[in-house]
This record gives C-alpha cells, structure tokens and sequence, in this order.
C-alpha cells in the first residue's frame, strides 16, 4: 500500500496557461508540483502466503510531478479535460516513473 500526498506547490499557483483558443472554449495548462508520502508492502509482513519472502523495504517518498492538462468547453457548463501526469518518486521500491492519465468530466453547477 502506498500513502501519498501532492503539496500545494504549483509553479505558478493556478496551472500555467500555455495555449487557449481566442474564444476562451479550449486550453492546455501545465503545472509542477512536489510529492510527499510513507510506502508499506504488504503490511509490514516479510513472507508471503505461498512462503516466498519480500525483499522491500518500507520508507518515506518523495518526488515531483509534471501535469499537462487540456480542457475544452462543451456547453457553458459542461467541460470535457483530459490530463497526464508523471511523477517521479525517490525512496519506494517501486520504479522511479509513473505514469498518469485521465479523462474527465467537469459540471459547474451555479
């Protein structure tokens, strides 16, 4: 199980505009921000149900993260986005990258 958290810090502190269309309907953004959290293998536990044994270790992460993050208006309130992210983590006993995508759905309700 990984604990993770994202902090505040985002250069600059709303994502960075780097492209939108003269309409205002579409824009790309990107944003920079540092990770923080405690990583646990299987519980603490060193051997597993089939009598093999672990060989990781549970730490602290840390890390950073690049966003890019494209959003276009649907409607007035419907916004379609779609976002990757990759995140680069030191001190867990995974790989360093991972890698994160999504598509998402925004409804502003006023």
């Amino acid at each position: 199980m990984r604990l993770d958290t994202r902090s505040g810090l985002r250069l600059p502190p709303t994502p960075c505009n780097v492209l939108s269309d003269g309409s205002k309907t579409f824009f790309l953004s990107a944003g920079v921000s540092a990770l923080a959290g405690y990583e646990t293998v299987n519980g603490g536990k060193k051997l597993l149900f089939d009598g093999s044994t672990l060989r990781n270790k549970e730490g602290f992460l840390y890390g950073g993260a690049v966003t890019l993050q494209a959003e276009t208006y649907l409607t007035d309130r419907l916004v379609l986005l779609f976002y990757g992210r990759e995140r680069c983590l030191w001190g867990g006993s995974t790989e360093r990258f991972h890698a994160q995508y999504g598509v998402g759905l925004k409804i502003m309700l006023d």
